[in-house]
């Protein structure tokens, strides 16, 4: 992985920012098993190296944002989806992807929280990448 592949402030024009165990998420080719080929995002560890089951936050600077989506790609595990209020509590409800696992394969899952002022969410599992993170009022 190079650093043009690490995602972290690209998209702080649209109120997103990204982190992980490392300086962003890093794009990962996985066409096209992902909404929108050719690229995922997935979790880095320290010093930006792949580390698929470290925690991944997602900062919302927009304002007012009551709706977050992210698409769970369909060869990912078992991923949690939380979110947080400006002050770091937790807000909405906790939503869960089922998760590929051997023998079952996964199918792309698309995780929805709505819960006003949404300024973080966190990504957990093991084995997961996303896509298509969409934010609204």
């Amino acid at each position: 992985m190079n650093s043009q592949s690490v995602i972290s402030t690209q998209y702080a024009g649209e109120g997103l920012k990204f982190s992980s165990g490392g300086a962003g998420v890093f794009a990962a080719s996985f066409s096209p098993d992902v909404p929108s080929a050719p690229n995922a995002a997935c979790p880095t560890g320290p010093n930006n190296t792949a580390d698929y089951s470290a925690t991944t936050k997602i900062g919302v600077s927009a304002s007012n944002i009551c709706n977050i989506w992210v698409t769970i790609t369909s060869t990912s595990g078992a991923t949690t989806m939380k979110a947080f209020d400006v002050s770091g509590n937790p807000i909405g409800p906790t939503v869960r992807s089922s998760g590929s696992a051997p023998g079952r394969p996964g199918v792309t899952e698309r995780l929805h929280i709505n819960a006003c002022d949404i300024k973080e969410v966190r990504l957990s599992g093991v084995n997961y990448c996303f896509d298509d993170v969409s934010i609204r009022r």
